[in-house]
């Protein structure tokens, strides 16, 4: 088990109250291989709490970087690394990602956050990554990079996460058939949409629509 609790928001509001920490520091410490903090958090999650097994982290360290750092670390050691190689193999696999996204300053930068704003706005009606790429003033293949780098994830992959949700939504909203629905979306009709939505959901349209009224939401 690796842990990584997050006591601070990004910007500096306190996310937990005192009998939380509590029961982290007395219920879940004890059952982790590896727990990672931000030095700033040491004081309020160890206290007189001892833990042997603490990797503490920068407290400067980038945003996301504790998410990568731990992601990696679990890897390793699933791969049967020892705590201290797979530390040292996370280390340098989170600098390594992290150099590179830090190539995309300016205009590169600027351009995922717009290509997300854009996505937004009109991924319900425009599936075709070259309409955003025309939008933006700049080609297919270099938006797939910004995206890739930024994100791990094709400008396809991303449209089709945004436009699901729309779908989603719709499907809960509204009585609308599975074929009304699909043109609503530019579909060419219901198989197209059943197959596309199933793909990213794992269930049918149908299927989504009978567990939202059921439950009230679907658990993914």
């Amino acid at each position: 088990v690796v842990y990584a609790p997050v006591l601070f928001s990004s910007h500096g509001d306190r996310l937990m109250g005192t009998a939380t920490i509590e029961m982290i520091r007395h219920k879940l410490f004890p059952l982790c291989k590896v727990i990672i903090m931000r030095r700033r958090e040491s004081d309020l999650l160890l206290s007189d709490c001892i833990a042997d097994n603490v990797c503490f982290l920068d407290d400067a360290a980038d945003h996301g970087s504790v998410n990568m750092f731990a992601s990696a670390l679990a890897v390793y050691l699933n791969q049967g690394d020892s705590v201290s190689d797979a530390i040292a193999k996370a280390h340098a696999f989170a600098t390594n990602l992290f150099s590179k996204s830090a190539k995309l300053t300016g205009r590169s930068g600027e351009l995922y956050a717009e290509f997300i704003n854009l996505v937004k706005k009109e991924s319900s009606t425009k599936a075709d990554v070259s309409h955003y790429a025309n939008v933006l003033n700049v080609s297919s293949r270099y938006l797939g990079q910004v995206c890739r780098l930024v994100a791990g994830k094709s400008p396809k992959s991303i449209v089709d996460a945004y436009l699901v949700e729309d779908i989603k939504a719709h499907l809960a909203a509204t009585h609308d058939t599975i074929q009304q629905t699909a043109l609503v979306f530019g579909f060419a009709n219901q198989a197209h949409l059943s197959k596309f939505f199933k793909k990213l959901t794992g269930m049918t349209p149908t299927e989504y629509r009978s567990h939202y009224h059921e439950y009230g939401l679907v658990n993914e």
